[in-house]
C-alpha cells in the first residue's frame, strides 16, 4: 500500500513531540510507583519486550512465602532479563488481599498505557487505518532529536471508507528516501 512521508520541524513539531512524550511518561512514572515497597532492584514486567502492559515484576532472588504474602505477590514464570539471565517473576496474587490491592494498582497504571505515535497522531487529527485485503495499515509517527516523523496509508483518492486527513502545515510531504534518510536508516 502506497504511504505518504512527512517531516515537521520548527517549534509546533516541538510541541508536538514533547506532548507526546509527556503523556508517554506519566505512565512510565505511574509504573514506577508501584515499584515502591519492592525489594531492592526489582524491575517491572511488561508485554511487548517492555513497552506494553504492566504484567507483574522480577526480582533477582527467589521470594520467601511470608514475603510473598506481605507483598501480594505469587510466582510466575522465569523470564530473561536484559542479559538474558532468566530470573523469578511474580504476579499479583489474586487469592489475597494484598494481592488483590496490587491488581487494582496494576489495572489503574495500564489504563494510562500510551505510545508516542499513538499520542501523536491523535493530537494532530491524522488518523487514518487502510484495509488492503487482510491487511490494515494505519497512521504512524516517531521523531528524532530536531524532526517530527509522520507515515499515512493511502491516497486522498484512494477510495478506502477512512477518508484522508487534513495534514497540518508544518508538516511537508516528502520522498521515502528523505523520511528513512531522516530515520538514520
Amino acid at each position: 500500500m502506497k504511504r505518504n512521508f512527512y517531516i515537521g520541524e520548527g517549534k509546533e513539531a516541538k510541541a508536538a513531540i514533547d506532548a507526546g512524550w509527556a503523556k508517554v511518561q506519566v505512565f512510565r512514572d505511574a509504573g514506577n510507583a508501584l515499584l515502591n515497597g519492592m525489594p531492592e532492584g526489582t524491575k517491572l514486567c511488561s508485554r511487548d519486550s517492555g513497552r506494553g502492559i504492566i504484567i507483574g515484576f522480577g526480582i533477582q532472588q527467589e521470594l520467601s512465602a511470608d514475603e510473598r504474602a506481605r507483598l501480594g505477590l505469587s510466582p510466575d514464570v522465569p523470564r530473561p532479563d536484559s542479559d538474558g539471565k532468566h530470573i523469578p517473576t511474580y504476579k499479583p496474587n489474586s487469592r489475597s488481599n494484598n494481592g488483590k490491592e496490587l491488581r487494582k494498582r496494576i489495572n489503574a497504571v495500564n489504563r494510562l498505557h500510551t505510545t508516542f505515535s499513538k499520542e501523536v497522531i491523535a493530537a494532530l487529527g491524522i488518523d487514518r487505518w487502510c484495509h488492503d485485503g487482510s491487511k490494515v495499515f494505519m497512521s504512524s509517527a516517531g521523531c528524532t532529536d530536531t524532526a517530527l516523523l509522520v507515515s499515512i496509508p493511502g491516497s486522498p483518492d484512494d477510495g478506502q471508507s477512512d477518508k484522508f486527513p487534513d495534514i497540518p502545515d508544518f508538516l511537508r510531504e516528502v520522498k521515502e528516501s528523505e523520511f528513512l534518510a531522516a530515520q538514520g536508516r
